[in-house]
């Protein structure tokens, strides 16, 4: 095959798609990767619930917690608590960009309790407190 001429790229590239969609109809696909995947839409469907946390989460997906974070780690390269954090402050900062200007109703809308904490975290994730960004 000569994959310098565009009907073999095309040929190539058709061959290997249908050998991912083989490979992912097999349910070859990891359940720990379901887990992590699952674990990121709660995290986007919850994002404004102060009660989301790695304990949580793990209660309702039905495992231990240890494992969620191993599993979600493993699948992502980013501690899972992590990523919860970056998640709120860049809802938060989309909520920003949207022209909210009540931080204490942002923190709230991301979970934040406490809007000084809320403040503290946006300057150390984005360099910049949340009442010059705006």
């Amino acid at each position: 095959m000569d994959r310098d001429q565009p009907a073999d790229c095309i040929e190539f590239i058709c061959g290997f798609y249908r050998q991912i969609l083989v490979f992912v109809r097999s349910g070859k696909v990891s359940s720990g990767r379901r887990l992590a995947e699952k674990c990121v839409e709660l995290i986007g469907q919850n994002i404004s619930n102060p009660d989301l946390n790695v304990k949580w989460l793990a209660s309702q997906l039905y495992v231990n917690e240890n494992y969620l974070s191993r599993q979600f780690h493993k699948e992502f390269s980013v501690p899972l608590i992590k990523y919860m954090g970056q998640q709120r402050l860049e809802t938060a900062k989309n909520y920003l960009d949207k022209g909210y200007t009540n931080l204490q109703q942002v923190a709230q809308m991301v979970g934040f309790t406490d809007p000084l904490y809320f403040s503290k975290c946006f300057k150390k994730q984005f360099g910049v407190a949340p009442s010059k960004y705006r």
